[in-house]
């Protein structure tokens, strides 16, 4: 009778079959035998119909689903190259912003900004919800990059975030997207303090 039979007969008397993994071979009846029906069960095994727990059950379950949804979010980073994959190409074991104590008012400006998306001319016009990418203040481009750092409404402002993330070593030019790709906690804070100082909204 195959072990396979013996553990069926077993669960259906209700009784419970514990299989125990023994490294070493040495002095173990039958263990070189176990040890290759297992490897034999790899390449040609059949599953025995003994259902799982409601906990078992749970964590198969989302450790498949997290497996599909990292294969699907590398798919969709390496045929879609957008500014948000190319912070992230792979799916975050955890949101980014857990480590911060940042307010949601101005987390959600810097996720919306991480993105590329907000209420900025040129993200507004390529959605044709606006005629003109230019700044209405600056008659400049109204890209991300003009809002952080050359608009004439936030220069003050712009001025002190573009110097505080040097004095921390990092080199110049500086643009959104490489600032956001550091996911600094100290660049954060400046973000941060930038847009609560300049009473920026995107």
């Amino acid at each position: 009778m195959s072990i396979r039979n013996k553990i069926c007969r077993l669960d259906r008397k209700g009784h419970k079959a514990t299989m125990v993994w023994v490294k070493a071979h040495c002095g173990i009846t039958y263990n070189e035998i176990v040890d290759q029906l297992e490897k034999d069960s790899i390449i040609d095994g059949s599953t025995i119909g003994i259902p799982l727990n409601t906990q078992d059950q749970q964590l198969v379950l989302k450790r498949n689903l997290k497996m599909g949804w990292r294969v699907e979010c590398s798919k969709y980073c390496q045929t879609n190259p957008t500014r948000y994959t190319m912070l992230y190409p792979m799916l975050p074991e955890s949101y980014w912003h857990n480590n911060y104590k940042i307010p949601r008012k101005y987390l959600s400006i810097i996720i919306r900004t991480k993105i590329g998306h907000g209420t900025f001319p040129s993200h507004l016009a390529r959605l044709n919800l606006r005629s003109s990418d230019l700044c209405d203040a600056c008659e400049e481009h109204g890209d991300l990059d003009h809002y952080y750092f050359g608009c004439s409404r936030f220069l003050i402002h712009s001025n002190i975030l573009y110097n505080n993330p040097l004095k921390c070593g990092l080199a110049a030019p500086l643009n959104t997207a490489y600032i956001f790709w550091l996911n600094r906690s100290d660049v954060v804070f400046y973000i941060a303090q930038f847009i609560k100082n300049s009473g920026m909204v995107i």
